[in-house]
């Protein structure tokens, strides 16, 4: 009797889950042409009149930016045609992503639900815009004694309003306001070396606090109390001797409060 080769049933399972796996992508593609296809070769056609040749440079000028943003421009105010009038709700409508990973970064490492805090701050930011004398209120438990997790729990009101409102200056290439307000969000608590090795280029502000160290680290300790005065008690993280960090001095992201070192 002639020998048989068996399929192993995994094998089978395996042959079939691909075989799905490209019908449905198949079939997305297909959707995509349709809905989306006659505009693609419209716009296709349109810049086939344009003199350079397409390279990536070209396509994203033309392309990315020409298009995309005025697209999505005009759908914005297509479903939000109150806001009109407005630039600063547009912007927050149309940026949506961009203004939730800035928020969404200052709030990873203090909160578990960055995804309802950054949704409701949105929210509450396009309310302030709308009227500037209502802000956000901060409570940080309900009426009932439960927890609001889905607030910040750090941060004035003010603060946050004025970080989304930054948010927009930093898209357009000015980061000052966005540093400034950021910087005034996050606690001002002494610095780790872990967080200054992340800081990098950021500007600090040292404060000495007693401590010992050896005459072979006596010379670089002289040059940093030289630094210090002439950077204004501001240096970059990267200028420091992080070894030494809350042994002989302390960093901080501005000046502290007197009564606070």
């Amino acid at each position: 009797m002639e020998n048989l080769k068996k399929e192993s049933p995994w094998q089978t399972t395996d042959e079939h889950i691909k075989q799905v796996l490209a019908s449905l992508a198949g079939r997305i593609r297909e959707e995509e042409e349709s809905r989306y296809g006659e505009i693609a070769r419209t716009i296709a056609k349109e810049y086939d009149r344009d003199e350079r040749e397409m390279d990536t440079d070209t396509f994203a000028a033309l392309i990315s930016f020409d298009i995309i943003e005025k697209l999505h421009k005009q759908l914005t105010l297509k479903f939000f045609p109150q806001y009109a009038q407005n630039r600063k709700i547009l912007f927050a409508i149309q940026h949506y992503d961009f203004i939730k990973s800035h928020v969404t970064d200052m709030i990873a490492e203090r909160s578990c639900c960055t995804a309802d805090v950054s949704r409701w701050l949105i929210k509450q930011y396009i309310a302030y815009l709308q009227n500037p004398l209502s802000l956000p209120d901060m409570t940080q438990t309900t009426p009932d004694g439960k927890t609001c997790f889905w607030k910040p729990s750090f941060g004035t009101a003010e603060e946050w309003m004025a970080f989304c409102e930054a948010l927009e200056e930093l898209y357009y290439g000015h980061s000052e306001a966005f540093f400034l307000t950021r910087d005034k969000l996050l606690p001002n608590d002494p610095l780790t070396s872990e967080e200054l090795r992340e800081m990098n280029g950021d500007k600090v502000c040292i404060h000495y606090i007693d401590g010992f160290y050896t005459d072979e680290d006596g010379v670089y300790f002289g040059r940093l109390e030289q630094l210090v005065r002439e950077c204004n008690g501001r240096l970059t993280a990267c200028e420091l001797p992080l070894e030494f960090c809350g042994k002989t001095w302390l960093a901080y992201r501005r000046k502290p409060e007197e009564g606070t070192t």
